[in-house]
């Protein structure tokens, strides 16, 4: 597909830690991906105090291989109903300045606000939860959106920099679900595009993800997209992403809730 062969990505890992009274040992993270790719930051609770844990490097990504999932056809419905809520931030509180040259992230009294200047990634996670079934959600608005570039979204099942799935929004009005499986390996579990009244360019917009019984749904701005049946189901945290294959981006996450599943 002509999306899939234009897009290169180099990442990068950056990790925060909330709660913690001293900063983590320094690791060495990995990059990686496909279509779209990911990165690595993360948030806190709206009262948690988080502090940078990892130094990131990068290394050229990989090209995605085809989806190991089945994806099922797109379809239009509000998101099921779900539990208690387990974990939610508004990005207020609990973040800490993410220095960079290719990507920083900034606390904003609105929200949390991540810059990327050229080709790279950064996402972030919790520290706070840990889930294999659930119903999240995450909400952002772009600052700038390349069209033919930009992606934004969240991360979910993570367990390492080698290890996690991530659904976002490309700026151009399609949608990307993918799984990092190791250092230089991403495959494409589902993707299409977003129905015509979504714009994620502009606006604010929520991406939400039901993992129930190996089942993965998405949803933006409450809209079913589509399904992927998986065979792995771990447990793992959840974070914004962004990330850029040409121009500038820039995005504002404002929110972030993660729901027990029903």
């Amino acid at each position: 597909m002509r999306y899939r062969n234009y897009i290169l990505i180099v990442l990068l890992s950056i990790t925060l830690a909330c709660n913690l009274p001293s900063v983590k040992p320094t690791v060495t993270p990995t990059s990686a991906s496909t279509t779209p790719t990911s990165p690595t930051s993360h948030p806190a609770t709206e009262t948690a105090t988080d502090l940078p844990a990892e130094t990131p490097t990068a290394t050229l990504p990989p090209t995605a291989t085809a989806a190991s999932a089945t994806s099922e056809a797109v379809t239009s419905e509000p998101p099921p109903n779900h539990g208690a809520l387990l974990y939610e931030t508004r990005f207020r509180q609990g973040w800490v300045a993410l220095p960079g040259d290719k990507a920083v992230g900034t606390p904003k009294s609105d929200g949390y606000q991540i810059d990327i200047s050229q080709p790279w990634a950064l996402y972030a996670y919790t520290t706070h939860t840990q889930q294999s079934s659930f119903f999240a959600e995450i909400t952002a608005s772009p600052v700038q959106c390349p069209e033919q570039s930009g992606a934004y979204g969240m991360i979910f099942h993570y367990q390492s920099n080698t290890s996690f799935r991530f659904f976002v929004v490309w700026c151009s009005g399609r949608y990307s679900l993918l799984e990092r499986t190791g250092p230089l390996s991403v495959t494409m579990l589902a993707e299409g595009t977003l129905p015509e009244e979504i714009d994620p360019a502009t606006g604010e917009h929520t991406l939400s993800v039901h993992a129930l019984n190996k089942k993965l749904t998405l949803y933006v701005d409450n809209k079913r997209l589509a399904g992927a049946t998986v065979t792995g189901w771990p447990t793992g945290d959840f974070g914004p992403y962004a990330e850029t294959i040409g121009e500038p981006l820039s995005v504002l996450f404002t929110w972030l809730s993660i729901y027990s599943a029903q």
